[in-house]
């Protein structure tokens, strides 16, 4: 919209003032450069209206600043860093996803541990992981190709790390009691699906689609928390 004059924030204070009810809207793909130049007024807003989940989707692409200046971005690690930072210092309870292309010619392994890191650090809570494949007509197509083999390794361990660090992140959920909305089925047809105000996945066994709940966790994987509806 903002050809238009104005921006997400804007349309996000159009929908609160304007739709009536009691509803909660997911933000999508927050791109690093753009995050930017409205993260401050984005999160007063978040802060002021609890209809927004605390739910953040920033796609750093690589850890490394070389390979995101071969891939053409025009926004740094220590970017992707600070506004992560700035987040979790509002958000108690936030979730941040990310993206992470691994493989892209140019990227060595200090490159590829560059990102490993960064997603430890952060603790970020869900990592996409695609391995580069050339674009037609692209610049990257005709550059050196990182090997196969070495994409899907880097792509093995990373998966592991990623994992590793949600899991870590969903075990600080255990024990607590937290609001949350019955949103789907669960996978498989199996129990119901719920999300708490970070859109965070909650197994639970009981409920109504659509109805707001409280939620006393007991267990968590890397993918989900298990939960037991109480309110």
């Amino acid at each position: 919209g903002k050809d238009k004059g104005y921006d997400l924030v804007d349309l996000l204070e159009a929908v609160l003032r304007d739709v009536e009810g009691r509803y909660l809207i997911r933000l999508g793909m927050l791109e690093p450069l753009e995050l930017e130049g409205i993260i401050h007024r984005l999160i007063d807003v978040i802060k002021n209206d609890w209809r927004i989940y605390r739910f953040f989707h920033i796609p750093v692409q690589s850890g490394s600043d070389k390979v995101l200046r071969l891939m053409k971005r025009k926004y740094t690690v220590d970017l992707f860093k600070r506004e992560v930072e700035l987040i979790r210092r509002n958000f108690s309870n936030s979730f941040i996803a990310t993206d992470i292309i691994v493989g892209h010619p140019g990227e060595d392994d200090s490159d590829f541990q560059g990102s490993v890191r960064l997603i430890r650090e952060l603790g970020i809570d869900k990592v996409h992981i695609a391995r580069y494949s050339p674009r037609p007509f692209t610049e990257a197509a005709y550059m050196r190709q990182v090997p196969d083999q070495v994409k899907k390794q880097r792509s093995s361990v990373l998966s592991k790390v990623a994992l590793e660090v949600a899991y870590s992140r969903n075990l600080e959920y255990v024990g607590g009691t937290y609001e949350g909305l019955v949103s789907s089925i669960g996978f498989k047809g199996r129990g119901l699906m719920a999300r708490l105000m970070d859109y965070r996945p909650v197994i639970v066994n009981e409920g109504d689609l659509g109805s707001f709940v409280k939620i006393k966790v007991i267990g968590a994987s890397s993918i989900n928390l298990i939960g037991k509806i109480i309110e």
